[in-house]
């Protein structure tokens, strides 16, 4: 090329750091000053994990671990890790054991995650945080939680009175915290069977078994009391199916069999929403009892109810057409499940005292409100 010929348009200017062949790059981005739980990349370097605790992490610092010195067994380690969710960043939040290396519990995710571990060894344990090498160049601001997690396990199954499993069970596990109820877990148990659901530790849970493919099957419940990482066994849950529902309209006295008849004429009973006002009920072999006695009363005899929780707010008149080994002047006690105003109890609500005449077993005044497990006692 000549003095006075033009430059050469295709010669480019030196790149610029950081510029890909797209010319698109940009300079790496830095987290700035370090925070103050710096630097913690190791578990060497880990500091002291507090109740909770604010961090970043970036391209350029990737890791951040703490650690936590326990002392006292057993003891069920988990951490809490929220995130901006905006963010899109995914972070592996994990447990590490004595070592500083082997993985107890480890999740990934972009918004929050919490993971649980046991402890099976006093000493000093790690909570690490990665960012995930393929994020972009996004300072990731976090809030890191932890608490010894005193949570059960739950199981049990749902089965029919011949014992063979029910399948579609849904199951309502209600929290009650300071003596009120909280909130609800929901459980889907295809099989029938809850499978270590898992619970935290409060003063008392309410669970309802209840089959959602039938209209005729009775439901369970069960009240627990979760201390410390307990394993609740429920065993096995009979939801007795009744039979054939009779519409109760007009009926003034309703024969659930030869033994119970319960005087509906005489009450307005108020069904679930949306459920036709028909009613049956069967009796439960001693086997399937929920109850073997109530408040040191012995149980005599049981029966299950659908649809469950008709209520009444009039006391309904009973009659039972057997001794049930009583002699005339024995009084019994009438019971119902339903009711989780009783919950902390943890046994079902007392409705009223019978007698035995000779023929017949009556309420002395009164009857019962609910339709859901009567449970008959010997005595009060």
């Amino acid at each position: 090329m000549g003095a006075d010929d033009p430059p050469d348009e295709s010669t480019s200017a030196p790149p610029t750091p950081g510029a890909t062949d797209e010319g698109e790059g940009e300079p790496p981005i830095s987290c700035g000053a370090p925070d103050a739980t710096e630097p913690n990349d190791a578990a060497v370097d880990a500091v002291a994990l507090n109740d909770s605790t604010t961090g970043r992490l970036c391209p350029e610092d990737r890791v951040d671990m703490f650690h936590v010195d326990i002392s006292e067994l057993p003891y069920r380690l988990r951490a809490e890790l929220e995130l901006e969710s905006s963010l899109n960043q995914s972070v592996t939040l994990a447990l590490i054991g004595l070592d500083g290396e082997q993985v107890l519990a480890s999740e990934t995710e972009d918004a929050g995650v919490q993971v649980s571990a046991d402890v099976e060894a006093p000493g000093r344990y790690f909570v690490k945080l990665r960012l995930s090498d393929d994020q972009g160049a996004s300072v990731v601001p976090y809030t890191l939680r932890w608490h010894q997690d005193r949570s059960c396990r739950v199981s049990g199954c749902a089965v029919a009175l011949d014992g063979s499993p029910l399948a579609e069970i849904y199951v309502n596990a209600l929290a009650y915290e300071n003596d009120s109820p909280s909130w609800d877990i929901p459980f889907w148990a295809p099989d029938g069977c809850l499978a270590e659901a898992r619970i935290d530790a409060e003063p008392a849970w309410y669970f309802q078994f209840i089959a959602t493919q039938s209209s005729t099957r009775a439901q369970q419940e069960r009240f627990i009391r979760c201390v410390n990482r307990e394993h609740i066994e429920l065993g096995a849950l009979a939801l007795p199916d009744v039979g054939a529902l009779v519409p109760v309209e007009g009926l003034a006295t309703l024969a659930i069999d030869d033994v119970l008849s319960l005087e509906t004429g005489a009450v307005a009973l108020d069904f679930p929403l949306g459920l036709e006002e028909s009613l049956g009920g069967v009796r439960v072999p001693t086997s399937w009892w929920p109850y073997d006695a109530v408040s040191g009363a012995p149980v005599l005899a049981t029966w299950a109810f659908a649809p469950w929780g008709v209520k009444s707010k009039e006391a309904m008149g009973i009659e039972i057409q057997d001794s049930l080994g009583l002699s005339s002047g024995d009084t019994v006690g009438f019971w119902t499940l339903g009711s989780r105003d009783v919950v902390l109890e943890g046994e079902p609500e007392y409705e009223s005292k019978g007698v035995f005449d000779g023929t017949t077993i009556r309420p002395v005044s009164g009857g019962i409100r609910r339709l859901s497990w009567l449970l008959v006692t010997r005595g009060e």
